[in-house]
């Protein structure tokens, strides 16, 4: 049993590579090898991009849920409390059991297609041809029997189609952020790496809503001589391209990345309790 024991320590010891260690700046502003760039620089990106789509939908999905009939800021607590919250239950529900049933890779590429796919119908199809989808007649019969004053309840129904834009806007950052990037973060990084890199991604998240916010302010005023819904439509395509562009970088890891990087060591098995 000793034997056995000291041949599998000192098999995991020949496997750890010894890097040089970092001067006290380096170590303070920047402590990355050079072959971990090709990993970070991607996972970077991913996380801003994700991050800057996710700014966007922000500011869209209030402007939308304010502004349709019947609606304005108190429905926003309505649809948190009746779409969202039911709506993240169920994506909950369909993650986990696709996680059970298809590959990794699989599970990210019909996840982040299936926001994209939504967000380009909702854009180019249903916001500039709302009427054929609103049920005005009921929801007019639901105000005159709950009254004005509920009617920013009844908006939720009234505009389920941009309710739904207001859920899936919410469940992108609970979903593509929270659990998608992070999952895959926390696959394919190390706990050493993990202690120098997640403050980066962290970073790179929290300047997309610097940038973001005063980009979408500028292309609002661009577009203002136009129908409010072209500018939805010039918004979503640019969260279309980040969103594949985050696909094109997520495949780019798996094919050019992690097939090229070496196995990760295996931790050293604790000693064998001596037997008497």
């Amino acid at each position: 049993m000793l034997q056995s024991c000291e041949f599998r320590t000192s098999g995991s010891m020949q496997h750890t590579e010894q890097l040089p260690p970092f001067g006290k700046w380096r170590n303070r502003l920047w402590p990355f090898h050079r072959h971990e760039m090709k990993k970070l620089f991607p996972l970077i990106l991913m996380k801003f991009l994700v991050s800057v789509i996710y700014c966007v939908l922000f500011c869209l999905k209030d402007t939308i849920a304010i502004t349709s009939k019947g609606s304005g800021a108190e429905a926003i607590p309505v649809l948190k409390s009746i779409v969202v919250f039911p709506a993240a239950l169920i994506a909950a529900f369909c993650y986990s059991r696709l996680s059970s049933l298809v590959k990794k890779t699989t599970l990210f590429y019909t996840t982040t297609a299936s926001f994209l796919l939504f967000l380009f119908v909702y854009a180019f199809f249903i916001y500039p041809n709302p009427e054929p989808f609103t049920p005005h007649q009921s929801a007019d019969w639901l105000t005159s029997v709950l009254g004005e004053n509920q009617s920013h309840w009844v908006s939720v129904y009234r505009n389920w189609m941009h309710s739904l834009f207001f859920a899936v806007a919410e469940l992108w950052g609970s979903v593509m952020i929270l659990v998608v990037f992070w999952g895959f973060a926390n696959e394919i990084t190390t706990v050493s790496e993990a202690k120098r890199s997640y403050n980066i991604y962290i970073a790179a998240g929290n300047l997309a809503p610097l940038i973001t916010g005063k980009a979408v302010n500028w292309i609002s005023k661009k577009l203002s001589i136009f129908a409010f819904s072209f500018t939805v439509q010039c918004l979503i395509t640019f969260v279309l391209v980040a969103g594949i562009t985050i696909i094109g970088l997520y495949g780019y890891v798996q094919k050019k990345v992690l097939s090229s990087l070496p196995e990760k060591p295996q931790e050293a098995l604790p000693p064998a309790k001596k037997e008497i």
